[in-house]
């Protein structure tokens, strides 16, 4: 759990008990929960990592369950968190291209997290790189492909964000992200194609 998750969840807390709605010991004991949460989502992490990275040690059903609820709890606080502090409107407000944003930038979280483990992990083998030079780089929309590298796609469509337009559905948020394009030939593609098979594989 992030920094920003802790505080929006805190925040929260904080603004019942200046209503007098809980007490202070209260908000203590939500502060241990959340340790221990952030606790469980760190083990349950690991062996995510460890399952991806060397492929002798499958994760089980329950494992699996429990980072599926957490991420989905985590993407949906991160989505209404940017929904409010960064684009600045309630969420019944917001058209298409405002939750395109929103959604991205939390999406963007976890695809951090992971670069920095990736880092952390080849500084620690000291890996070769590879590294594609092309004038040409047609990379194509990067939210819904981003959503499936990192096992999110099924996960936010069975989030439900309260006041969200109902009018607004998950294909035209991804149809509202501009295509990014530098050259038009089939050399970009082919580019984006390998690094893309390079970094799944």
């Amino acid at each position: 759990m992030s920094l920003i998750e802790h505080t929006i969840i805190l925040r929260y807390f904080a603004t019942l008990f200046l209503k007098k709605v809980i007490t202070a010991t209260f908000i203590s004991k939500i502060t241990y929960i959340l340790t221990i949460f952030q606790t469980i989502y760190r083990k349950c992490e690991d062996k995510l990592v460890c399952y991806h990275n060397r492929g002798d040690k499958e994760l089980s059903k329950k494992d699996s369950a429990i980072i599926n609820e957490i991420d989905k709890a985590r993407l949906k606080l991160s989505i209404e968190h940017y929904i409010k502090y960064f684009i600045g409107k309630r969420t019944r407000e917001i058209n298409k291209d405002e939750a395109l944003d929103a959604i991205a930038l939390a999406v963007r979280e976890f695809a951090m997290d992971k670069m920095y483990e990736t880092i952390a992990r080849y500084n620690k083998v000291n890996t070769k790189r590879v590294y594609y030079l092309s004038i040409e780089y047609l990379i194509g929309r990067s939210l819904e492909n981003n959503l499936h590298n990192l096992g999110l796609f099924n996960i936010l469509k069975n989030i439900k964000i309260d006041g969200f337009p109902e009018d607004i559905s998950l294909e035209e948020i991804f149809d509202a992200e501009y295509d990014p394009a530098l050259g038009n030939g089939g050399l970009g593609r082919l580019a984006v194609l390998s690094r893309k098979l390079m970094s799944t594989l």
